[in-house]
C-alpha cells in the first residue's frame, strides 16, 4: 500500500472500500513508474540545452553534456540524481513535459499548450455559460518548456483568469502539454460594484449635469453630509407618479434596512441631463440608512481631473487592441536591452506604454529606455501580439 495511514483512513471515510483504495494505489504507483521511463527518455541523448544562468557562463542558451540519470521509484516516491559533465543535480517528483511536444524556437525549448477535454465547473460556483466554454476550449498558449509543470499550471491558470476575469481557475497539465480546465464564471450584476462593507440603495435626487457611474459625489441628504460613489443615474421618468413597492435588501450580516428597488446599473444612462433623476449609489451602512430615510437628496460630483485617458482605452477597444501588464523574467531575453534594440514595435507589434523600474513608472518610454529583468511593462497590442511577447518577456 502506497498511501500513508492518514490518506488510507481518509480514501475509506468517502467511501472507497479497501479493495478500492489498493487499486488506487498501484494506479499511483504505475503512473510514477511512467513518469520515471518519461524522464530516461527524455535524458537519454548526450546534450542538452537551457537557457539556466551558470557561473563564468556567458549567458543565453548553454550546453549540457549528460553523463547519467540515475532514478528509483517506490510506490509514489520517484527520486534519483542527473549528472552532467562538472555538475548535477537531484530529482525529486519529476513531472516534465514530455520531449517530443518541445519545439526549439529562437534557440530555447517551448512548447504549445492546448485545452482538452469539455471545461469543467467549480463547486459552489454557477456553471459557466456555453459560449465561454468554447472559447476556453480554442485557447492555446505557448510558454518556456523548461519550466516545471506545476510554474506552467500557474502561468495557464492566470491567463484564463486575466482573458475571461474568471473568479476562480483551476489547470491540470500532462506531460503532452495538454490542459484539463475547470473554471467559475465572472461574478456579474450590482454586487460586483461594492467593495467590502459597502450597500448599493437607490433615491431620488437632484443631480448635476454630467454625472456619471464611477464619479465620487458627496450625498446632501436632510443637511447631513457623506461620501458615496455613483453607481447609476435613470432619468426616463422612473421618478414621477407612485414609488414601487419596497423590498428588503440584501445585507452582509448587519441590521436589515428596507429599500426602494434598486436600479440595474447596465440600464442606467451614461451620464445625467440634470435635474430631478434616480440614482444608485455606494456608500456604508450607516449612511445608507441615513439616506434612506431623507426626504431631501442632493449630490455634489468631486473633481478628479481630466480622464482623456479613458476615451482612449475605448478607442483602442474598438480597434481590437487590448492591454497587458507583463513582467521582465530572469531569463529573458529582452533584460539588459533596450526598445529600440528589441524593436518592440517592428519586430513584436506591440507598443510599450509604460515602464516601472524599482516602483516608479515611466511613462510613453523611448527608444532608448533599458529593459532590465523585473520591470512591469504596460503593452497595447492584438490578443496574438500580446500572447507571443508575453512569452519573449517571461
Amino acid at each position: 500500500m502506497h498511501f500513508d495511514q492518514r490518506t488510507q483512513a481518509a480514501l475509506r471515510e468517502v467511501g472507497l472500500t479497501r479493495e478500492e483504495v489498493r487499486k488506487a494505489s498501484e494506479l499511483v504507483s504505475t503512473a510514477v513508474d511512467r513518469d520515471a521511463e518519461t524522464l530516461r527518455e527524455f535524458f537519454e541523448r548526450d546534450v542538452v540545452y537551457s537557457d539556466m544562468e551558470l557561473a563564468h557562463s556567458a549567458g543565453g542558451i548553454n550546453e549540457h553534456a549528460v553523463e547519467y540519470l540515475d532514478l528509483f521509484t517506490h510506490g509514489s516516491d520517484l527520486r534519483g540524481y542527473l549528472r552532467f559533465d562538472s555538475w548535477g543535480v537531484p530529482v525529486e517528483g519529476g513531472r516534465i513535459l514530455s520531449a517530443d511536444v518541445v519545439e526549439l524556437v529562437g534557440g530555447r525549448g517551448q512548447a504549445r499548450i492546448t485545452v482538452v477535454g469539455e471545461i469543467g465547473d467549480i463547486e459552489g460556483y454557477p456553471p459557466l455559460p456555453a459560449a465561454l466554454r468554447e472559447a476556453i476550449r480554442a485557447e492555446t498558449w505557448t510558454f518556456p518548456a523548461d519550466l516545471p509543470l506545476v510554474e506552467l499550471e500557474s502561468r495557464v491558470a492566470a491567463a484564463l483568469r486575466t482573458e475571461y476575469d474568471l473568479v476562480e481557475v483551476s489547470v491540470t497539465l500532462d506531460e503532452r502539454a495538454r490542459a484539463t480546465v475547470s473554471a467559475a464564471p465572472p461574478t456579474s450584476g450590482l454586487s460586483k460594484h461594492l467593495k467590502p462593507g459597502e450597500r448599493a440603495v437607490s433615491v431620488d435626487a437632484l443631480v448635476p449635469t454630467g454625472a456619471a457611474r464611477g464619479d465620487e459625489v458627496t450625498v446632501l441628504a436632510d443637511g447631513e453630509r457623506f461620501d458615496a460613489r455613483l453607481l447609476g443615474v435613470v432619468e426616463d421618468g422612473t421618478t414621477s407618479g407612485a414609488s414601487p413597492p419596497a423590498e428588503t435588501a440584501e445585507t452582509d450580516g448587519g441590521e436589515e434596512v428596507t429599500a426602494p428597488t434598486t436600479v440595474a446599473i447596465d440600464a442606467a444612462v451614461s451620464s445625467a441631463e440634470g435635474g430631478p433623476a434616480r440614482v444608485t449609489l455606494a456608500l456604508g451602512r450607516q449612511s445608507a440608512t441615513t439616506l434612506l430615510a431623507a426626504d431631501d437628496v442632493r449630490l455634489i460630483v468631486k473633481s478628479r481631473g481630466v480622464r482623456r485617458e479613458f476615451e482612449l482605452v475605448g478607442l483602442l477597444r474598438r480597434t481590437g487592441k487590448r492591454f497587458r501588464r507583463l513582467t521582465v523574467g530572469s531569463k529573458s531575453v529582452l533584460d539588459g536591452q533596450t526598445l529600440g534594440e528589441v524593436g518592440v514595435r517592428d519586430v513584436h507589434g506591440v507598443v510599450v506604454l509604460a515602464i516601472r523600474h524599482d516602483g516608479s513608472w515611466s511613462i510613453a518610454p523611448r527608444g532608448s529606455h533599458s529593459i532590465a529583468a523585473g520591470d512591469d511593462l504596460l503593452v497595447v497590442g492584438g490578443k496574438s501580439d500580446l500572447d507571443a511577447f508575453g512569452e519573449v518577456a517571461s
